[in-house]
């Protein structure tokens, strides 16, 4: 996790530096140092090897890691016309798309990784309700498929909506439907990141995006989701 930490801070540095509130000189944008520290910390508290802390870690690291893949695959296909758009990394684009697959690779390692100690950990072999988890795979489908093209406002054009299933819908979808299936401790961390992160990215909309009233009712939407599927699991039981 750590090793996949450093990787990707050399690809979120090229070729904006640490500009990361700086619209134009990057693709990538604050949220994803974000996930790279979410990812480091996480790497950390596992090395400590204190076992209740690196479920919570492993699954904060997963969260992170899977948003970080993803946002590599996007980026090999959308460096290209951002460069085009604004003149960032026009020059160097045989360096940055190479670079995006590195940061989607290094994730999906680091993914492979946290799922592992979940899974040697007891995390994935909760003993929850049949309730807990049809409503937990319900929630997080409906945000996986509504969310992009609620954003979009349609099917089309696909890439755009390709777009927001790999850096929203897809990461916020699985991580909810996931807490029907984790132990209560990985489930509330979890569902407690996919609100953080859907309020975290109404305050990104209002700053940056035209539509962002439209925006940012979605990603509001999805926080409340969130928080009462999390709060779902909550009670003692199913743990």
């Amino acid at each position: 996790m750590l090793f996949a930490s450093a990787a990707s801070a050399v690809v979120l540095a090229v070729p904006g530096g640490f500009r990361i509130f700086d619209d134009v000189a990057t693709l990538y944008g604050a949220g994803r140092w974000v996930l790279l520290a979410l990812l480091a910390v996480g790497g950390l508290v596992l090395l400590r090897g204190r076992p209740v802390a690196a479920d919570v870690a492993a699954t904060a690291g997963l969260f992170a890691a899977g948003q970080l893949s993803a946002t590599g695959i996007w980026a090999v296909k959308h460096w290209r016309p951002f460069s085009g758009m604004v003149g960032t990394g026009y020059n160097i684009l045989p360096l940055l798309m190479p670079l995006a697959a590195v940061l989607a690779v290094a994730g999906a390692v680091a993914a492979v990784v946290c799922l592992a100690v979940m899974r040697r950990s007891g995390v994935l072999a909760a003993q929850t309700h049949g309730y807990q988890r049809w409503v937990a795979f319900a929630t997080g489908a409906a945000v996986a498929v509504g969310l992009p093209v609620a954003m979009l406002g349609g099917l089309s054009p696909i890439t755009l909506l390709g777009a927001y299933a790999l850096l929203f819908g897809l990461p916020w979808g699985i991580a909810l439907a996931a807490t029907g299936w984790l132990r209560r401790d990985a489930a509330l961390t979890a569902g407690a990141l996919v609100t953080v992160s859907a309020l975290t990215a109404v305050g990104w909309s209002i700053g940056h995006s035209t539509d962002w009233p439209s925006v940012s009712f979605h990603f509001l939407t999805v926080a409340v989701v969130s928080t009462v599927a999390t709060a779902l699991r909550l009670p003692a039981q199913g743990r």
